[in-house]
């Protein structure tokens, strides 16, 4: 409808996700120390897609945008949070196998 193709949104991240993380680093270089945290964020944010409270999450090998947000919808907010979690509850909440719960949580 637009013209876009797949390819052009994903070049379009890339670009953002570099331009991001580059900011980041010129304001270390600069020194200008309130802007690099910022631009971190960013460069992840852009990276997975997410909402800012999703970061965290998103770090751990194996989850993405959607499976950090159910495990937020769930209650599991945080990576504190995430270490009360159990096998069952991430098999139940994610749909994945115990294998894949298992790997995530000897991340926590």
């Amino acid at each position: 409808r637009f013209g876009v193709q797949p390819g052009d949104m994903a070049a379009l991240r890339e670009t953002a996700e570099w331009i991001a993380y580059s900011a980041s680093q010129i304001a270390k270089v600069s020194g200008i120390t309130r802007f690099i945290i910022p631009f971190e964020k960013l460069t992840e944010r852009i990276k997975y897609g997410v909402k800012e409270e999703l970061i965290p999450l998103t770090r751990l090998k194996g989850i993405g945008r959607v499976r950090a947000r159910a495990l937020y919808r769930a209650g599991y907010t945080s990576i504190e949070k995430l270490r009360s979690a159990t096998i069952e509850d991430l098999t139940r909440i994610l749909g994945i196998g115990r294998k894949t719960a298992e790997k995530i949580l000897e991340q926590v």
